[in-house]
């Protein structure tokens, strides 16, 4: 952070959402090493303790951190693609009350701004704010994520951006969402100005995952090195297996909703009221319907497995 410049918090509606996001990266003592597990819905999981980890996704658990020397017949660095440098993207994170981790990030052309570290969130979430600086619309014409939180589930419109970066690790073209749940108002209400000092959405798995991450917690950083460079031992065209269970879990699970939700209406009088949802809802249902097909179009060229699809 800038000299002694402080975060400022989140509202409760995206701490609210961070909670939801399943689980944030753990802070490890010197030395530990780091576990990481996937559970039955997806999510992943980080600890520096493996007696935390539930016993049925024990023997899955993968170590990603310590100073355990490699065995023999192992390289301690990451197998690379012939013709590739492997890459390494140092980038430092800060704290504020234990696990939880700030990085600085660019989105688009606009200044570094703080947004939240979270590895369960299956996207990035943007503020509306900083959506708006970014040139991004998240109008009525967009479709919907749908979110589960301790209140309900809400849609959120779900956008493309084109430019994602940290320090040097960029990717392009990733979905995210924007604080604005549907029927909130709060994609026609006034914006506020971007402001970079304060905290402005979350850094989720649609940006994460385009890097194999390792934590160092004794120097508040993360290693980032690029999948498309790694073997693909435990990647299928750049993408790990846990991101393409999400994204095909994803794209399931937002048109069943889409759809029930469109049937519930149409159960109700056709009335003025319901016509605006009801559209948001086809538009949903087309999009992660021509997602699903692209999704399926992508594993065969890249050889993903079945069970990576489901």
């Amino acid at each position: 952070m800038n000299g002694k410049k402080s975060v400022v918090p989140l509202s409760k509606s995206v701490l609210g959402l961070a909670a939801f996001a399943i689980l944030l990266l753990w802070l490890a003592p010197a030395m530990a090493d780091i576990f990481e597990w996937t559970d039955d819905q997806g999510g992943t999981h980080f600890s520096d303790n493996p007696g935390t980890i539930p016993e049925k996704y024990r023997k899955n658990a993968k170590k990603i951190g310590g100073e355990e020397a490699p065995k023999k017949e192992q390289s301690a660095a990451p197998s690379v693609k012939p013709g590739l440098r492997s890459k390494r993207y140092v980038v430092r994170f800060h704290g504020e009350g234990g696990n939880v981790k700030y990085v600085k990030v660019r989105v688009g052309s606009e200044s570094p701004t703080w947004m939240l570290l979270d590895t369960g969130a299956t996207y990035c979430r943007l503020s509306r704010p900083l959506a708006k600086a970014a040139g991004i619309d998240f109008g009525a014409s967009t479709p919907l994520v749908f979110l589960g939180t301790a209140s309900g589930v809400i849609g959120e419109p779900l956008v493309k951006v084109d430019r994602v970066e940290m320090e040097g690790a960029e990717v392009r073209d990733i979905y995210a969402t924007v604080e604005a749940p549907i029927g909130s108002g709060a994609e026609t209400a006034a914006v506020p100005a971007f402001d970079p000092d304060r905290v402005n959405g979350i850094l989720g798995m649609s940006f994460l995952d385009h890097f194999r991450v390792t934590v160092d917690s004794e120097r508040s950083q993360l290693i980032l090195e690029p999948r498309s460079g790694l073997d693909a031992r435990d990647s299928r065209g750049a993408h790990s297996k846990r991101w393409w269970q999400s994204q095909f879990r994803t794209a399931k699970k937002n048109t069943d909703h889409a759809e029930r939700q469109l049937g519930r209406l149409k159960e109700r009088t056709r009335a003025e009221d319901y016509q605006d949802l009801k559209k948001r809802l086809e538009i949903t249902i087309d999009f992660f319907q021509r997602e699903l097909s692209e999704l399926e179009r992508k594993a065969s060229h890249a050889n993903v497995p079945q069970e990576w699809r489901k």
